[in-house]
C-alpha cells in the first residue's frame, strides 16, 4: 500500500524546487570565469568536503553497503551525466529559457520509463498536469516573451546534448524512487545524499582530469562556487531525497518543471528584465499543473475515505 504524500514531502519538494532554480544564475555568471568542467567539479568536491566530517561520524557504518548497491552507483553516475551534458551545452552558448525547457524535458520521459522499474502506474491526471506543465515551459522560454537583444541561433549540438541531460535526469529521478521506496525504505536519506554526492565528485573530477584542467579560483568565481555548492547542491538534494520517500517519481516530475519560475524572478528583479504577456501565462500554467499533482491524489483519497465510512 502507498504511503499518502503529507505537507512534510511537498515542504521538501518545494525547497529543493526553489533551491535548484537559484542553479541557473549560478551557473550562468560562474561559466563567466571558470570552464564548465571543473566548475562543475569544485562544487561537488566542495559540498563533499562541507559535510564529510559530520558523516564520518554520525553514519560512516551506513556508507559501506550503501557503496555495494547498484542502484545507488546508478543514481550517481545519471545524475553525473546529466550535469555534464547540460553544463557543456550551456556553455556552447544555448540560452538559459532553452536550455531549462529541454533539461526539463525528462518530465514527458519518466512516466514512460518508470514501469520498466517501478511498480507505478500513469493516471489520467498525470498526462494532463504533464500538457500543462509543457503549455507553460513553451510559453515561458518563447524568446518574443522576452525584450532581448540576443538573436543569436542556439546551436544544433547543444540541442543535442540538453536532450541527453533531460533522459539523464529521467532516470536519476526513477533509480532515486526505485531505491528509496522498493530496495530501502528505511533508507537514511542524508546518508544516501551523501553517497551520491561523492560518486558525482570523482566523476566529474575524472572529467575534468581527462578533457581538461583544474584551473585556480579567484575574485568572484568563489561567491557563486560557493552558493552553488551550499543552495542547489547541499540542501536541494537533501530535500529532494527526503521528499521522494513519499512522493512517487511521476508526482515529482511535474513538480520540479516550477524551478523555472525562480531563475525568471530573479531576471526581473535583479537584471531588471522585462517579461511579455507570454511568460506570465506559462507562470500560471506550471501553477495550475502543480496544484492538478498536488490536490488530484489527496482528493482521491478522502472520496475514498467517505465511501469507506473511515
Amino acid at each position: 500500500m502507498n504511503t499518502l504524500p503529507s505537507m512534510r514531502s511537498y515542504t521538501f519538494m518545494f525547497t529543493a524546487i526553489i533551491a535548484w532554480g537559484l542553479s541557473t544564475p549560478f551557473i550562468e555568471f560562474g561559466l563567466l570565469y571558470i570552464t564548465p568542467f571543473p566548475f562543475l567539479a569544485y562544487r561537488f568536491i566542495f559540498a563533499a568536503v562541507i559535510i564529510t566530517p559530520y558523516v564520518i561520524i554520525t553514519r560512516s557504518k551506513e556508507l559501506g553497503k550503501m557503496l555495494k548497491n547498484k542502484w545507488v552507483w546508478a543514481i550517481g553516475i545519471s545524475e553525473s551525466l546529466g550535469l555534464i551534458l547540460q553544463y557543456i551545452a550551456q556553455s556552447m552558448g544555448v540560452t538559459a529559457g532553452l536550455a531549462a525547457l529541454l533539461s526539463l524535458m525528462f518530465l514527458v520521459m519518466v512516466p514512460f520509463l518508470s514501469p520498466l522499474f517501478l511498480t507505478e502506474k500513469i493516471y489520467k491526471y498525470h498526462g494532463f498536469a504533464i500538457i500543462v506543465a509543457l503549455v507553460g515551459i513553451y510559453y515561458i522560454s518563447f524568446p518574443s516573451g522576452i525584450n532581448s537583444q540576443n538573436n543569436n541561433s542556439t546551436p544544433f549540438i547543444g540541442v543535442i546534448l540538453l536532450l541527453g541531460s533531460a533522459l539523464s535526469y529521467g532516470l536519476y529521478i526513477i533509480f532515486t524512487s526505485r531505491y528509496t521506496t522498493i530496495e530501502n525504505r528505511d533508507v537514511d536519506t542524508f546518508s544516501l545524499f551523501y553517497v551520491v554526492l561523492v560518486i558525482i565528485s570523482i566523476f566529474s573530477s575524472l572529467t575534468t582530469i581527462t578533457f581538461d584542467s583544474f584551473k585556480p579560483i579567484q575574485g568572484e568565481l568563489w561567491i557563486w562556487l560557493i552558493g552553488i555548492s551550499l543552495i542547489p547542491t547541499i540542501i536541494a538534494f537533501f530535500s529532494y531525497f527526503e521528499a521522494l520517500k513519499t512522493i512517487p517519481a511521476n508526482t515529482s516530475s511535474v513538480l520540479l518543471p516550477m524551478q523555472l519560475i525562480v531563475p525568471f524572478i530573479t531576471d526581473y528583479f535583479i537584471v531588471r528584465r522585462i517579461y511579455g504577456f507570454s511568460t506570465v501565462l506559462g507562470i500560471l500554467c506550471i501553477i495550475v499543473s502543480m496544484a492538478i499533482v498536488v490536490i488530484t491524489p489527496l482528493i482521491t483519497k478522502l472520496g475514498d475515505d467517505n465511501g469507506t465510512g473511515t
